[in-house]
């Protein structure tokens, strides 16, 4: 017995020559070797790496199996093998035979026999001298050295360094071409083509072939669905079917082209993190990895974190404890390759069993399970669950949810009533709260139960039977558009085409543009997207739109119809359709027709105009808009669904709830606000504005207009024309407009202002702030009444009546003509002449006046009054009470006092801020006109008192004040 070792590098370690019939150890050791034991009971340990026991020196054909060396014949009888990957066979006719562990079995020269342990093994033909054909499914069109070679259980084949011709048979197959330009075609099943032992990076693209590079330069793909790369950057490209990518070592870029398309980490050693939405995230074999137009990512055998983007994404983490995170769209958890049941809970992923056992799912809406007894569990949200083969239990939980069988390879019988005639995929599945059933490819006939279902019988002649309860066709997944018929479903084309329908009540379309026919019952016509013909003929139909340019037709006499908006556009009613219903938070519009419509908004700002019928709006959130044109029209509005706003040409009062009322045209309408605090806009006719209780805003508008303001703080504002202002009770603001406009304040505080032309200014009970028109026109004229209260009036620019009322009134001249009247007052007020010429008729209490630097004219009464000329040539009549007339050098003055009283109760002349500054200066400085019997007081400023039939001798030194 010898033993013999190789060394760290690939090596080919010989044992005793042939003849000895010596039992040597033959070891590998690193590397990848070839282990050539001879004749003799030999132990062959490959050590690490790809190693190969080698019958090449063999005489004659032998029987070697790693599976079973016992069985072994020849020079491999009595072999054992410790860690060998691969057999050589003779030149002869031999049996090889792996273990399933990825066993490379060469044949070599001869009719072989070559027999996997599992679908893992390969049929190898690396180090055939020349090109060759292999065809799994038929090798008696073997050619090369395949020739005469059969194949058991063998699913791979690695190819030579030439041109081969590569075949599988109806299994999923592996065919590793190698150098040359070969051809790979996989026959049925789903096959790869693999490159995983290319030296560098390549491109292989299965939709353009010519496109490829490094060891794939010159390859073509026939019934290839998957791509392996090599330990570089590859750059892996799809075509239009299903394809797996796996891209393997390296930062590779996976390209799925058309169709649904993964990103396949299968073979990967350690546990990856795949990131469709943000590659940068990844890593493990992942890493540098770039997506496009991939879908689906199928993890390893260890604990994955997969995540979707915000498209639909199937994530098939494998075996391990796997992180599922769909992201945004409607997303799968995978387990179509576990080897046994699952069960799947979407509630509670504690309760997970089988290859699910320890995976966690976020934001994942169906489940496809595998090819076994599987339990599928659903939860509050809208799932689709995926038994496939196997007697699976299918419970949705809450939600609408499917019974998916659209990948199912023959057509299925499902029914929700009676599972128990199922057949196909479907046989042996029960089911807990599922409401719909997705059919397959094929024919397929689906039942309902006694509630609503949806039933999607996809490609295929389908029976679709709802049961009882209101049940819908579905066409979602079309690939183009359809028609479809309810009354004579022998039109109908595309994927409806064959189908015939029992107790179907609705029909939903494609993402194309479809025409969807009803009958004669209640139906639900739903185009989804695309531009769709919905015609629902008798019956009181549902029409889902989505599409502004979707038809819906309709006779006169076929029922009560109604459109739902769900799309982000405004819609018109089409003729003898009855009611719209906007189901979207959208801010969009919908109009009526000639009919009664009854219309109902969504939860944006919506308009809703219900055209000449008798009209019902609801306008439901948002800020809505209403157009009220009949006086049937009915407009409701709950509490706290917005600031809402009617449109009207009628005599209209606002519903609970509305907040504003804009009156349109130029009739003349009357308009009423409700309890909230209203806008109420006039239009150009004359209109009477009602506000009633709350803090309103009305506006006027053009014409002859009446604003009755109601409770509350409000504000009106008259607009042109001759209005007239009636503002109640709160503190209210109310502006006057051109014409002759009368402004009531009634009670409380209220805020005044007269506009351009005729103003009444009422101000009522409380303090109120009047203010006439600020205009440039001479012909404004303003008449202002304080009323009860302490009320401050202020002029304008033109003539202004001043009338304070009871209480201690403040007056304001403007650089009009002013006239204040306080006759008959007794509280005593404050006034302020303008700049124009002023009239001042005071009250019975003191008033304090202050003249304009105009002419000013002072009449007081009875009371103690204080008087300022304010500069120029004043007239000052005191009238009873001890009265104070004011001399001032701040503008020169000339007071013609003419009632001064000097006797019993003394008037005054004060001549604070002058040069007179005691009785001797006032001595000093007056002249008496003996003609008029006038005392004539100038200071050194040329301000001046003239005291009207009074003589110096009567004036003494108590009737004159200095400060």
């Amino acid at each position: 017995m010898a033993t013999f070792m190789g060394t760290s590098g690939n090596d080919t370690v010989t044992g005793t020559p042939n003849g000895s019939n010596t039992n040597d150890t033959l070891q590998g050791l690193q590397g990848n070797d070839t282990l050539i034991g001879g004749d003799g009971a030999d132990s062959l340990d490959g050590g690490t790496g790809q190693d190969f026991a080698s019958y090449i020196d063999s005489g004659t054909a032998v029987v070697a199996s790693l599976a079973n060396p016992a069985v072994n014949t020849g020079f491999a009888a009595g072999d054992t093998y410790t860690s060998i990957e691969g057999l050589i066979g003779s030149n002869f006719n031999d049996t090889l035979t792996g273990n399933g562990n990825t066993s490379f079995l060469q044949g070599g020269l001869g009719a072989d026999s070559i027999i996997g342990g599992s679908a893992n093994d390969y049929a190898d033909y690396a180090n055939a001298s020349a090109g060759l054909t292999v065809d799994l499914a038929d090798p008696t069109q073997n050619t090369g050295e395949a020739t005469g070679d059969t194949y058991v259980n063998i699913a791979k084949i690695r190819g030579s360094a030439f041109d081969d011709t590569l075949i599988g048979d109806a299994n999923g197959n592996t065919l590793r071409g190698g150098a040359g330009a070969d051809v790979l075609n996989g026959g049925g099943g789903f096959d790869f083509a693999s490159y995983s032992d290319s030296g560098v990076g390549i491109t292989a693209d299965l939709a353009d072939s010519s496109q490829n590079t490094g060891e794939a330069a010159g390859d073509t793909y026939i019934s290839i669905e998957g791509l392996r790369g090599s330990d570089f950057n590859d750059h892996l490209i799809g075509d239009g079917n299903i394809n797996l990518l796996q891209g393997g070592l390296g930062a590779d870029t996976l390209d799925g082209g058309a169709g649904f398309d993964y990103a396949d980490y299968f073979n990967a050693t350690t546990g990856v993190v795949a990131d469709l939405a943000n590659s940068a995230l990844n890593t493990g074999e992942a890493t540098g990895d770039v997506y496009i137009s991939i879908e689906a990512i199928r993890g390893t055998a260890f604990n994955d974190t997969l995540i979707g983007d915000a498209n639909t994404n199937f994530l098939r983490g494998g075996t391990g404890a796997d992180s599922l995170d769909g992201g945004a769209g409607y997303d799968y958890a995978d387990y179509g390759n576990a080897t046994t049941g699952v069960l799947v809970d979407l509630a509670n992923n504690a309760l997970n069993t089988g290859e699910a056992l320890g995976d966690t799912l976020t934001s994942i809406e169906g489940i496809q399970g595998g090819a076994f007894n599987d339990t599928l569990i659903g939860d509050g949200g809208n799932n689709n669950l995926r038994g496939q083969a196997g007697a699976d239990s299918l419970d949705g939980g809450a939600g609408f949810d499917f019974a998916d069988y659209g990948n199912a390879a023959t057509g299925v019988v499902a029914s929700l009533a009676t599972p128990g005639v199922n057949t196909g995929d479907a046989a042996g599945d029960s089911y807990t709260s599922i409401e719909g059933i997705i059919g397959s490819a094929f024919n397929d006939t689906l039942t309902g139960d006694g509630g609503d279902n949806n039933l999607r019988g996809g490609a295929g002649a389908d029976v679709l039977d709802g049961g009882a309860g209101n049940d819908v066709a579905e066409y979602v997944n079309a690939t183009a558009g359809v028609l479809a018929s309810l009354a004579t479903p022998a039109s109908n084309t595309g994927e409806a085409a064959g189908d015939t329908y029992t107790s179907i009540e609705g029909l939903r379309g494609s993402n194309f543009n479809d025409t969807l026919i009803g009958d004669g019952g209640d139906n639900l016509l739903d185009g989804i997207g695309g531009v769709d013909s919905l015609v629902g003929g008798l019956g009181n139909d549902i029409y889902i739109l989505d599409n502004a340019l979707d038809v819906i037709t309709e006779n006169p006499g076929e029922g009560i119809d109604t459109a739902v908006v769900t799309g982000t556009f405004n819609y018109t009613l089409a003729a003898n359709v009855d009611n719209l219903f906007i189901s979207t938070s959208a801010n969009v519009s919908g109009t009526g027709n000639g009919l009664a419509n009854f219309m109902t908004g969504g939860s944006g700002n919506n308009t809703l105009d219900g055209g000449i019928g008798a009209d019902t709006m609801v306008g439901g959130l948002g800020n809505d808009t209403y157009y009220v044109d009949n006086a049937g029209d009915v407009v409701t509005e709950n509490s706290g669904e917005g600031t809402d706003t009617v449109h009207t040409t009628i005599t209209y009062g606002l519903t609970a709830n509305v907040e504003n009322l804009i009156l349109d045209g130029s009739g003349n309408l009357t308009g009423s606000g409700n309890a909230l605090n209203n806008v109420l806009t006039g239009n150009a006719g004359n209109n009477s504005l009602y506000g009633n209780d709350g803090n309103d805003t009305a506006y006027g508008g053009a014409g002859a207009d009446v604003l009755v303001l109601g409770n509350g703080d409000d504000f009106g504002d008259a607009g042109d024309g001759n209005d007239y202002i009636y503002a109640g009770a709160g503190n209210d603001v109310l502006i006057g407009g051109t014409g002759l406009d009368v402004l009531l304040g009634e009670d409380g505080n209220d805020v005044m202002y007269g506009g351009a032309g005729f103003n009444y200014l009422f101000g009522g009970a409380g303090t109120d702030t009047l203010i006439g028109s600020g205009g440039t026109g001479g012909s404004d004229v303003n008449v202002m009444f304080g009323g009860d209260g302490t009320d401050f009036l202020y002029g304008g620019n033109s003539t202004n009546y001043f009338y304070g009322g009871t209480g201690v009134d403040t007056m304001y001249g403007g650089s009009g003509l002013n006239i204040f009247i306080s006759s008959g007052e007794t509280d005593g007020n404050l006034i302020y002449g303008g700049s124009g010429q002023n009239y001042v008729y005071g009250s019975n209490g003191g008033d304090t006046v202050t003249g304009g630097s105009g002419v000013d004219v002072f009449l007081m009464g009875t009371g103690a009054d204080n008087i300022s000329g304010g500069g120029g040539v004043d007239y000052a009549w005191g009238g009873g009470g001890a009265d104070t007339f004011n001399i001032s050098d701040t503008s020169q003055e000339v007071m013609v006092v003419q009632d001064f009283n000097t006797g019993g109760v003394n008037d005054f002349v004060n001549f604070a801020g002058t040069s007179l500054h005691s009785f001797a200066d006032v001595q000093a400085a007056e002249t008496y006109v003996a003609g008029i019997n006038t005392t004539i007081i100038t200071d050194a400023a040329g301000s001046a008192v003239w005291l009207i039939g009074v003589a110096p001798g009567q004036l003494d030194a108590s009737m004159f004040k200095f400060s």
